[in-house]
């Protein structure tokens, strides 16, 4: 027989989510003895949570209310759903047709992903967090992570022999699946009798298990510097056998990484000892010799471990060193994330405040302006600005060499080379735009871009050779005239040929920007003359295709019609006699409705 629902069931069952929310509100807004004295009639668990929340809402902080606090069975349900989610995930390795078995193209054998299995238990991790010292408190497992992982690792073994997974790198944890697995081992170590002992103990042994697994290393020593000064000296106490004892064999190694960050609590000599030896090979230890440094007011020795820092990072000597004088950092930096950008601007602040103390205005003008260059490379106002601050003839005669790799680096990145190697001085119509606006010379601008044009206009090998440059100012024209209005074909095939115009979005919106500001009105018409003049020449020949797709071609010859239309038939009658045979290619020109007339067999 169904038992009837009760009175507060079909209440959920007849409200929304609001609705009982605000219900509870008017419900719980009783004196504290009017709600003690109904507390009673629920159950002890139910009644404790909600005497927690309501007292915690009444006096606490907005912060306060913020953080969870759950019955023991809504903590059981989240924690349980949450893992839920972790073990779906983990279901799918080991099946050559799982989530993380890609096949990129069908003639290539799939490949393990474990980039993405990382991303997505780093997901769900982090939703654990919150929850982990409440969840290990009411329903502790022991090795409950450390299990986890060693699950996963058998998994991943399961993987059909010819996909060869044993060859790949180990899939790295995020920071919060690492964070969740050493607080849980922390906690875990904290019921025996050492728990320094016992955490190092289990995570040696962990470490020791997983061969395609690994941690965070990073995130090891970060965990540690967050304990609790009481807390940390347990690990330290006993952190000195485990190191003579564990093999070291990469950077990466989470032991390092516990070490530098007992030994910058506990043993600063002994860090400082290791930021030296090991500078050659991880620039970051040099921020902190730097550091100290700077604290005992060494500026002699902080300019010394900055040059060295600095030379680190560019992967050159560290004897020799590395000035900011000397040459553009930008030039040299990589793939820089957010975390590197915030210690790379640390150390031009270093540098900064160094050669103020030392007097020397000249390098501290060159730091000023590297950092410039190196937080604001795209925005030209902010870095123009920066080098006006400092007039004297000697610092602009430091500044220029800089000044200049700035601006060869913007048109690098612009897809622009110069005609020759080596080329000095300003080579590009970028070159004299960014001197426009430096010197206010609008009128310099204008003649030297005009006279470039002038010189490309019948003259095909030149544009040839400057075809990158020449396409760039088109597309930015397009942008802030009505160019693409008088020929959108051309914008379409110059755009189509140049996939990386779109990849530095700040830069360009900059260039057009001032472009905009410093164009004469007759820019326009001196551009499509070099087209009109050229284009026929540049048009690619259909002998070149690929797997006889003709379909750009045939848009290159659309775009010559739309610009040079008597030119356009020279070259279809040219193809005619050549390419007469080639069908697919008349059938290109059809579908891009190219007047082709004189092309039919």
């Amino acid at each position: 027989m169904q038992k009837e629902p009760s009175v507060g069931q079909t209440v959920i069952q007849a409200l929304t989510e609001e609705q009982l929310a605000h219900l509870l509100d008017v419900l719980l807004d009783k004196e504290p003895e009017d709600l003690r004295h109904k507390l009673p009639l629920l159950d002890q668990e139910t009644a404790r949570t909600v005497e927690h929340v309501v007292t915690r809402h009444r006096a606490g902080s907005a912060e306060d209310q913020a953080s969870s606090v759950l019955s023991r069975d809504k903590l059981k349900e989240v924690w349980d759903g949450l893992w839920e989610r972790w073990n779906r995930a983990v279901a799918q390795l080991g099946d050559d047709e799982g989530s993380y078995s890609v096949q990129e193209v069908h003639w290539d054998p799939p490949y393990f992903d474990g980039f993405s299995l990382s991303l997505d238990l780093d997901e769900i991790a982090e939703q654990m967090l919150p929850y982990l010292e409440q969840a290990f408190e009411s329903f502790h497992e022991s090795e409950l992570f450390s299990g986890a992982l060693i699950d996963i690792e058998e998994s991943i073994a399961e993987y059909p022999e010819w996909m060869g997974v044993e060859h790949e790198e180990p899939v790295t944890l995020g920071p919060c699946a690492t964070q969740c697995l050493l607080k849980w081992i922390w906690k875990d170590a904290g019921l025996s009798e050492d728990q320094g002992w016992s955490f190092l103990d289990s995570l040696k042994s962990l470490c020791n298990t997983l061969e395609m697994i690994e941690l965070d290393a990073p995130e090891c020593g970060r965990f540690v510097a967050s304990l609790p000064v009481e807390s940390a000296q347990k690990i330290y106490q006993h952190f000195q056998i485990f190191w003579e004892n564990t093999e070291r064999e990469v950077l990466a190694s989470p032991w390092i990484h516990l070490r530098d960050a007992l030994n910058r609590r506990f043993s600063h000599e002994d860090y400082l000892a290791t930021c030296k030896f090991h500078l050659d090979s991880n620039w970051l230890y040099g921020l902190d010799l730097i550091d100290d440094s700077l604290s005992k007011q060494d500026y002699d020795a902080a300019e010394a471990w900055l040059s060295k820092t600095s030379a680190s990072y560019l992967l050159m000597p560290i004897e020799s060193g590395w000035l900011p004088e000397q040459s553009l950092f930008i030039d040299h930096a990589q793939l820089i994330s957010l975390k590197e950008r915030e210690d790379i601007d640390r150390l031009f602040q270093a540098w900064i405040t160094a050669e103020h103390h030392l007097e020397n205005s000249l390098r501290c003008a060159a730091a000023e302006l590297q950092r410039s260059v190196f937080n604001y490379q795209f925005q030209v106002d902010r870095v123009l600005d920066a080098c006006q601050a400092f007039k004297t003839p000697e610092a602009r005669e430091t500044l220029e060499p800089l000044l200049q790799a700035w601006k060869d680096h913007l048109a690098f990145l612009s897809g622009f080379t110069p005609d020759t190697e080596g080329t000095e001085g300003d080579w590009s119509w970028l070159h004299w735009l960014i001197e426009a606006r430096r010197e206010g010379q609008e009128h310099v601008f204008q003649t030297k871009i005009q006279d470039w044009l002038e010189q490309l206009t019948g003259k095909a090998e030149l544009t040839r050779s400057d075809y990158d440059t020449l396409s760039c100012l088109t597309l930015d024209l397009n942008h802030i005239s009505e160019f693409g209005q008088r020929c959108p074909k051309l914008i379409h095939v110059l755009d189509m040929d140049n996939p990386d115009y779109h990849l530095e979005e700040e830069l360009i919106s900059e260039r057009q920007a001032l472009l905009s500001r410093f164009a004469s009105d007759d820019l326009v018409q001196l551009t499509m003359n070099v087209w009109e003049s050229c284009l026929h020449l540049l048009v690619p020949d259909p002998s070149t295709a690929r797997k006889s797709n003709y379909m750009p071609h045939a848009k290159w010859l659309k775009a010559l019609e739309e610009v040079n239309p008597s030119a356009c038939q020279a070259v279809l009658q040219t193809w005619q006699q050549t390419h007469r045979r080639r069908r697919n290619l008349w059938q290109a020109l059809r579908e891009t409705e190219v007047n082709a007339e004189t092309g039919k067999q």
